[in-house]
């Protein structure tokens, strides 16, 4: 499929495999954008199933598809969609989640009018496997002043910033690309963090006009345990450098203590000990992982 021979403004990078069903959707929100001149690039990360075929239905002069000879994984995947993309300002768009008509303009006239933000973001609707909204995520505390420095580590540390929901200045992206790699399937949580602790800025703009779709086959809940080792890989290499300690601490011990409530939940009394300990030996004042402890021994002797 061919390029504009004009540089657009925007790149939409669109990820996928194994999700023909939805990704009609994704693509759809795409293209149906008003008031943009963009470009998509869908990067199939050798899905086994009916996406050439859905690609075959949106050969045009916006969109790109690349097809990987194998399976190479989140990064290289999304790598790829980077390397690719040919404008200033970029998006990342899984293939289960869509947008509303203006997400795209209503970002990039921030982005241009504004050029020390590096990430523009918003909220979400979120909604089930039926595709019925059943919750919103509004991190309205963050409206209508730039974050930067600690306000921003802060607010990407506890995942307000969600990439799907965001634009993001291309050559800000390029320089924490290779920071990143390692992070493969937490690839979105490890940008945000990178660019907020290297000195980057963003700017939440009040709008709800991205859509989550929630479902058993996301990564999150598939791949839970490697998302688990690797936030707590990446919270661990963040805390060996100078900066942020007391926030990253913060977040290390509440993560561990996440993940002890996780395995406590499916039984595995090993693993909930384990993280517990790691709680707080990250962070020995964590009054709540004590509390939920009290709460579990209390339970045992009744």
């Amino acid at each position: 499929m061919s390029s504009n021979a004009t540089a657009p403004d925007v790149s939409v990078i669109l990820p996928t495999f194994n999700r023909a069903l939805l990704l009609r959707r994704a693509i759809e929100s795409v293209l149906s954008q008003l008031h943009v001149n963009l470009e998509l690039i869908v990067v199939d990360d050798c899905a086994q199933d009916e996406t050439p075929a859905v690609m075959e239905l949106y050969q045009g002069p916006r969109v790109r598809y690349f097809r990987q000879k194998q399976n190479v994984g989140v990064y290289h995947n999304w790598g790829t969609g980077l390397a690719l993309s040919r404008a200033e300002f970029v998006c990342f768009l899984m293939d289960d989640d869509y947008y509303e008509q203006d997400f795209l303009v209503s970002r990039l006239n921030v982005m241009k009018s504004d050029q020390g933000v590096d990430v523009v973001f918003s909220g979400y609707r979120l909604t089930d496997e039926q595709g019925a909204l059943h919750d919103v995520v509004r991190p309205v505390l963050f409206h209508g002043h730039r974050l930067k420095g600690k306000e921003f580590v802060s607010a990407a540390l506890a995942r307000f910033v969600f990439i799907g929901a965001a634009m993001y200045r291309s050559r800000t992206v390029r320089d924490v690309w290779p920071l990143i790699q390692s992070d493969n399937y937490i690839i979105d949580y490890a940008l945000n963090l990178q660019i907020a602790m290297r000195g980057g800025a963003a700017l939440y703009i009040d709008r709800m006009d991205f859509f989550v779709q929630q479902h058993r086959g996301q990564i999150s809940s598939k791949n839970w345990e490697e998302v688990f080792s690797e936030t707590a890989l990446l919270l661990r290499r963040l805390l060996h450098g100078d900066a942020y300690k007391h926030l990253i601490r913060r977040e290390l011990a509440s993560w561990y203590l996440f993940g002890a409530r996780r395995a406590w939940l499916s039984g595995k009394s090993r693993a909930t000990l384990q993280r517990f300990r790691r709680c707080v030996m990250v962070n020995p004042f964590n009054f709540v992982a004590w509390k939920w402890l009290a709460s579990l021994m209390l339970r045992g002797k009744r």
